[in-house]
């Protein structure tokens, strides 16, 4: 909300949409060095304080609302499409607006309101989730490509291993798993994926009396029954 101004400055006024902007900023910051506390501290105070003056807003709006409008026998509000509140929130808004006499463009406007506010907040939150886990991510990548058994010069060779093995045996939904969370870039499950997929290409059925070097193989009947001839 609007601060007042110190004596022989100029007024600034900071709105509750610059106070969200520098929040996220802040959890920004944050996210690029999540080991510093201050950062994590400065990210916190700058999201309470922008979400406050988000509820100062509202109760300004609300405020403002005449406070004898003409009663409304029975309130016909609904949540916005895919609004993330729930009936109650629904109910409480309905309950203040009977207390207040308030109508029901008003009451509507108030659910529209705090729907946007929940929106609002909740994808900032995904966001710096999302930041985080890539960060995560990207960190897991490195430490394979540094790892002495999976990486250098075989990295790519384990890499191109672990999603034949993945490919091949994994469902949809396991496929989905690792991308949505980052961890296809796992270290450990890049080892355990190269380890069998190295494994899988060196399982060969070796026949008794046969010589590597030849070419000639024999009928299914042969391996089962021998030789038949």
């Amino acid at each position: 909300m609007p601060e007042p101004a110190k004596e022989g400055t100029e007024q600034v006024i900071v709105t509750p949409d610059q106070l969200h902007d520098a929040a996220w900023q802040a959890v920004e910051a944050w996210q690029k060095e999540p080991d510093k506390e201050e950062l994590k501290i400065a990210a916190k105070t700058a999201v309470d304080k922008a979400k406050t003056a988000y509820q100062q807003e509202v109760e300004g709006l609300k405020k403002q609302i005449p406070s004898k409008p003409k009663p409304v026998e029975k309130y016909e509000i609904k949540l916005p499409e895919n609004s993330k509140l729930d009936a109650k929130h629904l109910e409480s808004i309905v309950q203040y607006a009977k207390e207040r006499g308030l109508s029901n463009e008003d009451a509507q406007a108030i659910l529209d309101r705090d729907s946007k506010l929940r929106d609002s907040f909740e994808q900032t939150i995904k966001e710096a989730q999302l930041n985080e886990l890539e960060t995560i991510s990207n960190d897991w990548a490195k430490q394979a490509k540094d790892d002495k058994e999976i990486g250098g010069e075989s990295f790519n060779k384990n890499v191109e291993m672990s999603k034949r093995v993945i490919e091949r045996y994994g469902t949809e939904e396991f496929k989905k798993a690792l991308d949505d969370t980052g961890l296809g870039n796992h270290p450990e499950l890049l080892r355990v994926f190269s380890r069998i997929g190295k494994a899988m290409s060196e399982d060969q059925l070796v026949i008794p009396g046969t010589h590597p070097s030849t070419k000639t193989k024999k009928r299914p009947e042969e391996i089962l029954y021998g030789n038949t001839t």
